[in-house]
């Protein structure tokens, strides 16, 4: 029985991307300038959400992360300028992917027609991340007792599958929006050839409201001919 069949639906987003042969690894701040949606100016400029959406979604990410892993960002001041928030070792950041990750549907077993290069779908991520700037354990919440290290991250977001044809958001076209959230922290991982994966592990929930499994893998190599190359895979899948 393939995959496919074992599932209600599965989703695959991918991404393969040649990053020539003096690829540096970003430092964790290089890492968040290059995903921070200041005050969710591009979220609300895509198109895709509404002023009332964003109200509705902030407080909704806070009270996310106070009932999972006990980390209150509602009494907290916003940096004005960016809206980050720091809560010590956590600092919550206003996140987009769409100037760091370029990332195409491949596969969506409920709508096959958003695979094809003549009508191909791309996928946009806009929420909040929360990065772990220490190490240490939860004291409350639904991970109380659970430990967490420098590096991890913690996802409260949108992805939005979008008929954009190309790389740019275009919320004219068909679009649809799927909500993730991590009930547990992304980990990263120093692979053999000492460059840093990360594997993260979701719940997804789609425009039925239908909740389902999200796990997604970056990992970075270097090639037999000098060159390094990431690739970004992504899977949702609802029993």
């Amino acid at each position: 029985m393939s995959i496919v069949k074992d599932f209600k639906r599965l989703v695959v987003l991918t991404n393969d991307t040649n990053l020539g042969p003096h690829f540096q690894p970003p430092t964790q701040q290089q890492i968040i300038q290059s995903v921070l949606d200041a005050n969710h100016q591009l979220m609300i400029s895509s198109g895709f959400f509404t002023q009332s959406q964003l109200a509705a979604f902030q407080p909704a990410a806070f009270a996310y992360f106070l009932a999972q892993f006990n980390i209150d960002f509602s009494s907290a001041t916003p940096d004005p300028t960016t809206g980050i928030i720091t809560v010590a070792p956590f600092v919550l950041i206003p996140y987009t992917s769409i100037n760091s990750t370029i990332i195409k549907v491949s596969l969506d077993s409920e709508n096959l027609n958003r695979g094809s290069e003549s009508n191909a779908w791309y996928g946009f991520q806009y929420g909040v991340i929360v990065a772990v700037e220490a190490d240490g354990t939860f004291s409350g919440g639904y991970h109380q007792g659970d430990s967490y290290t420098v590096g991890d991250i913690l996802t409260y977001a949108n992805y939005v599958l979008n008929r954009s044809k190309g790389p740019v958001p275009v919320s004219t076209a068909d679009f649809e929006v799927i909500t993730f959230q991590s009930p547990y922290t992304s980990k990263t991982i120093v692979n053999s050839q000492n460059l840093t994966d990360t594997i993260s592990k979701l719940v997804c929930v789609d425009s039925t409201g239908s909740t389902g499994f999200f796990m997604e893998n970056i990992t970075f190599e270097k090639l037999d001919d000098g060159t390094f190359e990431t690739k970004t895979r992504v899977d949702m899948t609802w029993p």
